[in-house]
C-alpha cells in the first residue's frame, strides 16, 4: 500500500479546499490524529518459495531460511511467531528476497500478495508458487481504509455504510478476482 490513493476535493468552510485520501495504510500514530474508516483493503501477508516443497504450514518451517524486508511488519511477524524456529534474512528490497530464492540461498520469501503476485508472474517467477495460508494481524497492519478529519463523523459512517454495502452485494469479491485473481485475498472485513 502507500501514502495516498484516490483524493477527492471538496469545497470546504469559506472556500477553502478539503482533501479526503482514500487509500491510506490505517496506523495508531495517524489514527490519534485523524479519522479513518473501516479498513476496505488489507494485503495479506503469505508466505512463497520453489515450486515441489512438500511442506506443510506453518509447522514445516523448523529450521527453514525466510527473506523479508528488513525491519518490517513481516519481519516481526516471523520473529513473534516462529523467532527460534525460523532463520529470518533480512534484505533492502523484494528484487533482493527474489533473486537469493531463486539462487537456493533461502527457502522461502515472506510479504505482502500483491507486491509478490507480479514476481509470480513474472518470467524469474514461474518457477516459484504460493505456500500456506494468508495472514492478516494487527503486527501485519491493519488495512487500508479512507482518511478524514476528526470532525467528519457524518462523512466516516457514509463512507464505512458505503464499504459495508460492496462487500455486502460481493462487488468486493467480483473486483477483487478480476484484478487479483482467486489466489490473493486482500479482503479486510476480518479487521471490521
Amino acid at each position: 500500500m502507500g501514502q495516498a490513493g484516490i483524493r477527492r476535493h471538496d469545497p470546504g468552510p469559506y472556500g477553502a479546499e478539503v482533501r479526503h485520501d482514500f487509500l491510506v495504510d490505517v496506523d495508531h500514530a495517524r489514527a490519534c490524529r485523524r479519522l479513518f474508516s473501516k479498513p476496505y483493503l488489507s494485503d495479506q501477508f503469505r508466505f512463497y518459495g520453489p515450486k515441489g516443497h512438500d511442506v506443510t504450514f506453518p509447522e514445516g518451517l523448523d529450521g527453514k531460511r525466510v527473506g523479508v524486508f528488513a525491519g518490517s511488519s513481516g519481519e516481526q511477524f516471523i520473529k513473534s511467531k516462529w523467532g527460534d524456529k525460523v532463520e529470518t534474512r533480512p534484505y533492502q528490497n523484494l528484487d533482493q528476497v527474489n533473486a537469493d530464492l531463486e539462487a537456493g540461498r533461502i527457502d522461502y520469501g515472506f510479504n505482502g500478495q500483491l507486491p509478490v503476485s507480479t514476481f509470480l508472474k513474472s518470467a524469474a517467477g514461474t518457477e516459484s508458487q504460493w505456500y500456506g495460508p494468508s495472514y492478516s494481524d494487527p503486527i501485519l497492519g491493519r488495512g487500508a481504509g479512507a482518511l478524514l478529519r476528526k470532525d467528519e463523523m457524518e462523512l466516516a459512517t457514509k463512507v464505512n455504510e458505503a464499504i459495508a454495502a460492496v462487500y455486502a452485494d460481493g462487488t468486493f469479491e467480483k473486483l477483487s478476482q478480476s484484478y487479483f485473481g482467486p489466489q490473493i485475498d486482500i479482503k479486510a472485513d476480518k479487521l471490521w
